[in-house]
């Protein structure tokens, strides 16, 4: 794994009324969204190692369904989101929480569509009874939180083509992952560096508090390895 040095900010994020670290590269396109999602250190890994067409692709229904299939080579195959040893490892399973994600993602679908040409992909990566794990529980649940009796628009058949849409997409990110991660243990690790990193820093500095909006860190990342320093010249602006 090639070793990176990224930028960080810091960024208030109104719908959960704290603060918390960004990507410089992603910044704009997650603050364009609804809930750019910025309190977890998970949250900034899942940005660095997970969204594999890179920090400033970010946005979009089909370019996150990559992202949740890339996953699956990062850590879904650990059966876990969570890392080793966390208390909360196994409350859910990786299709449990990948099918939540879908189903909330549906609404931004009804409005704005992938904002990408659907793949037609072959069903022949090695996680197919995972996807079609998803798929069910998730179109299962999309069904009670949609009633078309509610939402006009959420017929079966809209329902499905969406579904199986991400479905689509999940394998496209899940192959780009295969590639650039071809060691899971080197990717397992370096993301849940990065995750510990940037908790500790946003803890350490204080980050969640308002106030911070706009300063700098440098975040480096190599195998299995992180580290955040604060940039000194981001307080003398």
């Amino acid at each position: 794994m090639q070793n990176q040095a990224i930028m960080l900010e810091v960024v208030y994020d109104p719908n959960t009324g704290s603060s918390g670290l960004l990507a410089c590269d992603s910044v704009w396109n997650l603050k364009d969204t609804d809930a750019p999602m910025i309190n977890d250190g998970a949250l900034l890994a899942h940005d660095i190692m997970e969204h594999v067409n890179g920090l400033s692709n970010i946005g979009g229904v089909g370019e996150e369904c990559e992202a949740l299939g890339a996953l699956f080579q990062v850590r879904g195959w650990s059966g876990s989101l969570q890392a080793h040893g966390a208390a909360n490892r196994n409350i859910h399973t990786v299709e449990q929480n990948l099918s939540s994600d879908l189903v909330q993602m549906y609404s931004t679908w009804e409005q704005k569509d992938f904002e990408a040409i659907v793949p037609d992909t072959s069903e022949d990566t090695d996680i197919e009874a995972e996807l079609e794990e998803v798929f069910a529980q998730a179109s299962t649940d999309i069904r009670k939180e949609y009633p078309q009796e509610d939402y006009e628009e959420a017929t079966p058949e809209n329902l499905e083509r969406y579904l199986k849409g991400c479905i689509e997409f999940m394998r496209v990110g899940y192959r780009k992952a295969e590639d650039k991660y071809p060691c899971r243990l080197e990717a397992y690790d370096t993301f849940f560096a990065i995750a510990k990193a940037t908790d500790e820093a946003i803890t350490f500095f204080g980050l969640d508090d308002q106030g911070f909006e706009g300063r700098k860190f440098e975040l480096t990342v190599s195998s299995c390895r992180a580290t955040i320093v604060e940039e000194e010249e981001s307080w003398d602006e």
